[in-house]
């Protein structure tokens, strides 16, 4: 009998301890699910990390860098229930607790709602109606000319560079974004080399470079001469370039991360084979992304 009653003790003492141990497995978790069209894979030094908005701070709940969806990640149950917003950034691998400026996607959870629409409108811009032309012309030499040595985004196929007027209609990009002009030439190697004509924000304000241009006065828009030969050497390109027949667009780029020396995938507005002697009429891409985030 007493050995009886021992056993019934001991059960009694061990449901006890595992039940003290279940309880102390830490907070609730609880998923979050998102379905995402048109981000594209990321490779190398850079990711996608997904952030909750919560009581004013930033929470991180995951990074990647492929786009099979849909995704799911796993928060505290009671950031979830508190979280106002949902955004994805743009950060380089190994980045920091705190989220880059470069948002390129959001979703704004209303009331007690679990599920949010997800979009880039708020973070990168609306790029419906877009346009853009460009004009093969020579303003930096000693006199403007209309050799097909630069790039000008100008409707302005005659007269000087304080009467060109601006060829783009795009809107101020978003906090933490900018846009590049770009051009495919070819090395002495036969290469191709994918060239930065600038950085800019404004289309009625210069880009960030002049480094290939001469020292004429150039047009307060976005664009490049290719005269400078010591520039050109730097990257093994004949200078002065003939840009004839040479494909010409502008991505819009992240602002913080390491990706600002090469295109990134956010092509807005392209032309294959650049035409001398008249206006270039660009192709252009409404681009933008959409989805869902479910908590």
């Amino acid at each position: 009998m007493m050995k009886n009653n021992f056993l019934i003790i001991v059960s009694i003492f061990m449901g006890i301890l595992l039940g003290s141990c279940s309880s102390d497995d830490g907070p609730a978790t609880a998923p979050v699910e998102i379905n995402i069209l048109n981000l594209e894979a990321l490779e190398g030094s850079l990711q996608y990390k997904a952030w909750l908005k919560v009581d004013g701070n930033d929470i991180a709940i995951g990074t990647f860098q492929d786009v099979n969806f849909p995704k799911s990640f796993t928060a505290l149950s009671d950031d979830l229930t508190s979280a106002t917003e949902f955004f994805i950034t743009i950060e380089g691998v190994g980045s920091s607790d705190n989220p880059s400026d470069s948002k390129i996607a959001s979703a704004t959870f209303s009331g007690t709602s679990n599920t949010a629409q997800i979009s880039s409108s708020q973070t990168l811009g609306d790029f419906t109606g877009i346009t853009g032309s460009f004009v093969l012309r020579t303003f930096t030499g000693d006199t403007p000319t209309e050799d097909a040595n630069g790039v000008w985004f100008t409707s302005s196929l005659s007269g000087s560079a304080t009467n060109a007027v601006a060829g783009l209609s795009l809107p101020i990009p978003g906090s933490g974004w900018e846009y590049e002009g770009w051009v495919v030439l070819e090395d002495r190697d036969g290469s191709d080399v994918e060239v930065s004509i600038g950085k800019f924000s404004d289309i009625n304000e210069g880009d960030s470079s002049d480094i290939f241009s001469g020292n004429g006065t150039a047009p307060s828009l976005p664009g490049e001469d290719f005269l400078n030969e010591a520039a050109g050497n730097l990257i093994n390109v004949e200078i002065p370039a003939n840009l004839v027949g040479k494909e010409v667009y502008i991505t819009l780029q992240p602002t913080s991360s390491s990706i600002t020396s090469e295109p990134f995938y956010i092509t807005l507005l392209s032309v294959s084979s650049a035409i001398e002697n008249g206006e270039n009429t660009m192709n252009s891409n409404n681009f933008f992304i959409t989805g869902t985030v479910e908590r």
